[in-house]
């Protein structure tokens, strides 16, 4: 059968979605974190970048669950391959897509990955880095590049692997008013004074109901319009679109996400109830289905290691490359985290190394070590300590009532 690709135009990706079609191969793969988002329909035989889109080129509508993904909310996305729009399916990284038969095939973590020792923990902090310093040599080496900086741990493994490029480049954060990111705020005008760097403050003001609509049009309902205040109507605004743009997600790989299992059999597959609860979704029915039908494809049984699995397949993958389809029309953008070395490096760390998030530490100290002195996550100085000891203590607090 004919396929019909259909592309977003607007922006320009570095990200890679390649399509083999020989007599005995036909198939569509993604880059590592399928920044290069795709979703097809096995009805036209289409392959699109987005639901929406492939929706409006479709013979027969493909109808949307207005009320599904109202119910989700603002932040909230479709889980393991399934969109807002019925009979449109999303290929998930680590697949590529049978053309033949229409079906996903997962090519990459097939197989368990065996976790390294103590030892090999310094050879790979340099590996991810050294990853991540290509990856960003070669976008600014062509152009100028925009760093996203706040006061979290992977922008600041960008700006720490930036070092030897930091002529080349601009710190940028979004002050979205009132206190909302002020701690962003604080870290990294510090940082900027502190080190020199070019720093630029960008105001994100509310935009248009139609523009949100249109934002959610641009990526396929794949989540809320969030960020079309400040990734985009922000940026357009204030920005050189000729420039690059370097985001950091999918850092979060190489730790602990914020949420995780619940205490158990380490050994034991969580159930897709489980699986939801900690991606922050609802458990409706076809969400079940469908993170039941991930998990029957997954052969890490580390239920530890697994949530890095899901964060950058069901997170990463479902949620936030298909809203780089929503980012400004930059010359590049690019999260530098995006190797398959790199991921498969995260993914073998040490558990107790990864579940301390040593690794953010470890990067900013081999890369760029007076980096170091401004803490992670709260202001610098001794009240930003005095707030840290007092925040730790009230979790501290809430967790022992909760026990009660």
């Amino acid at each position: 059968r004919p396929v019909e690709t259909l592309t977003q135009t607007g922006s320009s990706f570095p990200g890679q979605a390649t399509i083999i079609v020989t007599p005995r191969l036909s198939r569509v793969y993604l880059d590592p974190a399928g920044t290069l988002a795709a979703v097809y329909s096995t009805r036209e035989s289409m392959v699109a970048s987005t639901a929406a889109l492939l929706a409006m080129h479709a013979v027969e509508p493909h109808s949307l669950d207005e009320s599904l993904t109202k119910t989700l909310g603002p932040d909230r996305y479709f889980p393991a391959g399934l969109t807002p729009y019925e009979g449109v399916k999303r290929l998930l990284p680590n697949h590529y897509l049978d053309l033949k038969q229409w079906k996903p095939v997962r090519h990459w973590l097939h197989k368990s990955l065996t976790r390294m020792s103590d030892d090999e923990i310094p050879g790979a902090v340099e590996a991810i880095a050294s990853g991540i310093r290509r990856n960003i040599k070669a976008v600014t080496a062509k152009h100028t590049t925009y760093l996203g900086l706040t006061a979290g741990m992977d922008s600041r493994m960008i700006l720490a692997c930036s070092r030897d490029f930091i002529d080349q480049t601009r710190s940028i954060t979004f002050d979205y008013g009132k206190s909302v990111g002020s701690l962003d705020l604080t870290n990294s005008r510090h940082l900027a004074r502190r080190y020199g760097l070019q720093h630029t403050v960008l105001p994100v003001e509310d935009i248009p109901e139609a523009d949100r609509t249109a934002y959610l049009q641009r990526i396929g309902y794949a989540g809320g319009a969030g960020k079309g205040r400040d990734f985009y109507e922000t940026c357009r605004k204030h920005l050189s679109l000729g420039n690059a743009f370097l985001t950091g997600f999918t850092g979060e790989v190489g730790r602990q996400p914020g949420r995780r299992f619940s205490d158990g059999d380490s050994r034991s597959m969580p159930e897709p109830a489980e699986v939801l609860t900690v991606l922050g979704l609802p458990t409706t029915a076809p969400f079940l289905h469908a993170i039941q039908g991930w998990l029957s494809g997954i052969a890490c049984v580390d239920r530890r290691g697994l949530a890095a699995q899901i964060f950058l397949e069901l997170r990463v993958g479902c949620w936030a490359s298909p809203h780089m389809y929503g980012a400004a029309p930059f010359a590049v953008n690019l999260t530098p985290f995006c190797h398959r070395t790199i991921y498969e490096t995260m993914l073998r760390l040490p558990v107790r190394y990864w579940g301390q998030h040593r690794l953010p530490h470890d990067i900013v100290r081999s890369q760029w070590p007076e980096l170091a002195a401004v803490p992670f996550g709260r202001a610098p100085g001794v009240v930003g300590t005095l707030r840290h000891i007092q925040k730790r203590l009230k979790g501290r607090l809430r967790q022992r009532a909760g026990r009660a």
